[in-house]
C-alpha cells in the first residue's frame, strides 16, 4: 500500500512539475502596431506628392493633402484632397506591406473612364512619399481633327465655286428676326476665317490625361504649339470627361502664380480685372481651374462647343485687342453688343478621329 501512495504522490509531482514548466514557458508575445501610427493627415508641403501627366510635378499650395487610414498592417484607405483634377476628394482603398520596418502604401480606383493610382512609402520619420497616376480609357480620348471642307457656300452667286470651309458649330439668337438672320452669317465668316488661317488643328486628348493642341498656319508645313516657356508656367494640362463634358484643368497652384507675373503684361494690353476673367471663365474647383466643353457625337463628327457665359468672358477679352479692328473684323466687331444681349449664344467646332 504504501509503494502504491509513493507512486502516485511521484506521479502528481511530475505533472505539477511539467505543468509548472509550461507555464513559464508562456512569454508575452510582442504585437506589432506601428501601422496605426501612419492614420494621419499629410500636408502637400510637407511631404513628397508627386502628380504625372506630360511632366512629373511636386504638388505644393494650401489645402492640399492625403489622409491614410490604416485598419491593419495590411491595409488602408486613402483620400485625395485637391490632388487630382477628378474631385475635390477622392477615396481609395490601398494595401501596405513592411520591409526593414518601413511600410509602402499602393492603391486605385477608377472614376469616369479614369484609374487613379497611387505608390509610396513612409519614412523612418513619418513622411510620405507618395506618385500619383491618370489613365484614361473616354470616348474622348485620342487624336482628333478639326474638320476643314471645300464647300459650294454662295450657289446662286457662285455656282460651283467651292473654297475652304470648317462648318462649324454656331448659334446666335436675340429674338429679333432680322437681327438673328445677320448673326446667322457670323457663323459662316467663322467658318471662313478659320479655314483661311490654318490647314490643320490636332488635338490630344492622351492616356496619361493630359491635353495637347497643335496647329498648322496657311502657307507653312510646320504646326506650331504652344510655346514651351508657357507649358513651363501652366504645367500639365489635364482633362477630364463627365456628364457629356470635357474639362480642361489647370493646377491652380501654378497658374496663382503665373498670373500674378501675366497680368500688368494684359493690363498693359487693355485686359483689366484679370482674375475676375479668369474666375467667370475656369472657376477654381477643387484645387484646379477647370474650362467644361461641352460635346456633341453625331455620324462620325464630335463638336465640342462653348456656351453663352463662356463667349462672354471670350468676348470682353477681344473687344479691348481688336479696338483696331482689321477690316475683314470689322462687320464682326460691330455685332458684339448684339451678342452680350443674345438669349441663347453658343459656338463650336467639329472634329473627327
Amino acid at each position: 500500500m504504501e509503494k502504491y501512495s509513493l507512486y502516485l504522490f511521484t506521479l502528481l509531482c511530475s505533472m505539477g512539475l511539467f505543468v509548472a514548466c509550461c507555464g513559464g514557458d508562456d512569454d508575452p508575445v510582442e504585437v506589432d502596431d506601428s501601422w496605426k501610427n501612419l492614420s494621419k493627415t499629410y500636408q502637400v508641403d510637407e511631404n513628397e506628392i508627386t502628380l504625372a501627366g506630360a511632366l512629373t510635378v511636386t504638388l505644393s499650395g494650401e489645402g492640399r493633402s492625403v489622409t491614410v487610414s490604416a485598419t491593419s498592417a495590411e491595409a488602408a484607405k486613402l483620400t485625395l484632397t485637391n490632388i487630382v483634377p477628378d474631385g475635390a476628394a477622392i477615396s481609395i482603398d490601398g494595401g501596405l506591406t513592411k520591409a526593414n520596418d518601413l511600410y509602402s502604401i499602393t492603391g486605385e480606383t477608377t472614376i469616369n473612364g479614369c484609374k487613379i493610382a497611387v505608390s509610396g512609402n513612409f519614412d523612418a520619420d513619418g513622411k510620405l512619399t507618395l506618385a500619383v497616376t491618370r489613365t484614361m480609357t473616354t470616348p474622348i480620348t485620342g487624336d482628333w481633327k478639326l474638320l476643314i471642307t471645300e464647300e459650294e457656300l454662295l450657289p446662286e452667286e457662285a455656282p460651283g465655286v467651292t473654297i475652304p470651309y470648317v462648318p462649324v458649330y454656331w448659334k446666335a439668337v436675340t429674338g429679333d428676326a432680322e437681327i438673328d438672320a445677320e448673326l446667322k452669317g457670323d457663323g459662316i465668316w467663322l467658318g471662313i476665317m478659320i479655314a483661311n488661317s490654318v490647314t490643320a488643328v490636332d488635338v490630344t486628348f492622351s492616356p496619361e490625361g493630359t491635353f495637347d493642341v497643335t496647329w498648322t498656319k496657311v502657307g507653312e508645313t510646320t504646326p506650331t504649339g504652344m510655346p514651351l516657356h508657357v507649358l513651363g508656367f501652366l504645367g500639365n494640362i489635364f482633362y477630364v470627361v463627365r456628364d457629356g463634358a470635357v474639362f480642361i484643368a489647370l493646377d491652380g497652384s501654378i497658374v496663382g502664380k503665373a498670373l500674378d507675373m501675366v497680368a500688368p503684361i494684359l493690363e498693359e494690353a487693355g485686359i483689366s480685372n484679370v482674375d475676375g476673367i479668369l474666375h467667370s471663365l475656369m472657376p477654381l474647383t477643387g484645387g484646379y481651374y477647370v474650362l467644361p466643353i461641352a460635346y456633341e457625337q453625331t455620324e462620325g463628327v464630335t463638336i465640342f462647343k462653348l456656351e453663352k457665359a463662356q463667349l462672354l468672358t471670350v468676348l470682353e477679352i477681344l473687344a479691348p485687342l481688336l479696338a483696331e479692328t482689321p477690316e475683314d473684323l470689322a462687320e464682326f466687331e460691330q455685332h458684339f453688343p448684339l451678342l452680350l444681349e443674345a438669349r441663347e449664344l453658343e459656338f463650336g467646332l467639329p472634329f473627327v478621329k
